[in-house]
């Protein structure tokens, strides 16, 4: 059996590059350790689930909303306690949005 084998045709590659593209970013950010990455998501979990209903991710081609993947919500974990990752991943977002949902954070 080939990878491929494991992930949903449609997603495969996206799903690759996805992973990929993220495990470089942990890496810029000094991410070295996947427990660091955890307690973060564990930390940010009721405020990330809060911030997906109110600003659900859309698929690209359709404009149709979607769930968050797992790269997604580590990447909304990080951008929630790493305000250089949100600035950068974000494109100099403010992190006005994610102030609503900070009470949220443990």
């Amino acid at each position: 059996m080939i990878l491929s084998d494991y992930l949903p045709q449609s997603h495969t590659v996206q799903t690759i590059v996805s992973v990929a593209n993220l495990l470089n970013e942990l890496n810029k950010f000094g991410y070295k350790k996947l427990i660091d990455i955890d307690i973060i998501v564990d930390k940010t979990y009721k405020a990330v689930e809060a911030y997906e209903t109110k600003y659900p991710p859309t698929i690209k081609e359709t404009d149709e909303f979607c769930e968050y993947s797992t790269v997604g919500v580590i990447r909304t974990s990080l951008a929630f306690v790493n305000k250089d990752y949100l600035h950068e991943k974000y494109h100099g977002a403010s992190g006005r949005e994610q102030k609503e949902f900070l009470d949220l954070i443990e």
